[in-house]
C-alpha cells in the first residue's frame, strides 16, 4: 500500500495539507499563484510518488480551479477531487492532466452519474 499525501486547495491558496517536507497544518490566507502552489508541491515530488489533490471551491461551490490543478498535475502524478456533480464533468477533471479523477458521492446529482462517469473513462475512483 502508498500512502498517498493530501493537499487541499481553496480560493487559490493551498490551505491544508500533509506532506513529507512540508510541515502539516494550514498556510496563511494570502492567495497563491498557480505557479507558487505548483512549485511548493515540486519541492516534495521527489519525496512522494503521488499527491491527492482536494479542490475545496469545486466541492463546495462547484467552481474547480482547473488552471491550479493542471499546474500541480504536471508535476507529479494527481489524483484530482473537484467536485463532480455529473458524469461529463469527469472529462475536466481529467483534461487537468489528473491520474485520477475521484468522484465524492456528497456531491454527485445521483448515483446513475457513477456508472455515466465509468462508461468515459476507467481513470476514476470513488470516495
Amino acid at each position: 500500500m502508498i500512502a498517498v499525501p493530501y493537499v487541499e486547495i481553496r480560493r487559490r491558496s493551498l490551505t491544508r495539507y500533509d506532506v513529507i517536507g512540508l510541515t502539516s497544518g494550514t498556510i496563511g490566507a494570502r492567495a497563491l499563484t498557480r505557479r507558487e502552489v505548483a512549485e511548493m508541491v515540486s519541492k516534495v515530488s521527489d519525496k512522494i510518488e503521488k499527491l491527492y489533490l482536494a479542490d475545496m471551491d469545486g466541492i463546495e461551490r462547484n467552481r474547480p480551479q482547473l488552471g491550479v490543478v493542471q499546474e500541480v498535475c504536471e508535476t507529479i502524478p494527481t489524483f484530482y477531487e473537484g467536485g463532480v456533480r455529473f458524469a461529463n464533468n469527469v472529462i475536466d477533471m481529467l483534461i487537468t492532466g489528473a491520474e485520477k479523477c475521484v468522484i465524492g458521492t456528497g456531491t454527485l446529482s445521483s448515483f446513475d452519474d457513477i456508472r455515466g462517469a465509468f462508461k468515459l473513462s476507467e481513470n476514476i475512483t470513488s470516495k
